[in-house]
């Protein structure tokens, strides 16, 4: 029985590691490729709600044509003030 249940489970991790993206999807799609697939190709994708965390966010994203599920994950690149304090008090 033991055998069986270490069989189902390395078949699950096979089955995951076959859907990671290689190198060059994962290139492609962050070079520009961001509004297909990064499986099948297909424009018929769609993107849910952005999560956000201490640190980060992400979006997952999905595929109508394939069913390939994902997540775009956003990086903090820059700032900017929008409204600036009327309050001098405030610190850094």
């Amino acid at each position: 029985m033991s055998n069986m249940i270490d069989e189902a489970r390395e078949k699950a991790r096979k089955n995951i590691m076959d859907k990671q993206l290689t190198d060059q999807e994962k290139e492609s799609y962050i070079n520009g490729a961001s509004n297909r697939c990064p499986k099948c190709k297909s424009e018929d994708i769609a993107g849910y709600a952005i999560e956000v965390d201490a640190g980060g966010c992400w979006q997952t994203v999905s595929c109508n044509e394939c069913h390939a599920e994902w997540n775009d994950i956003y990086t903090l690149r820059d700032v900017e003030i929008v409204i600036e304090s009327d309050d001098d008090t405030q610190s850094n």
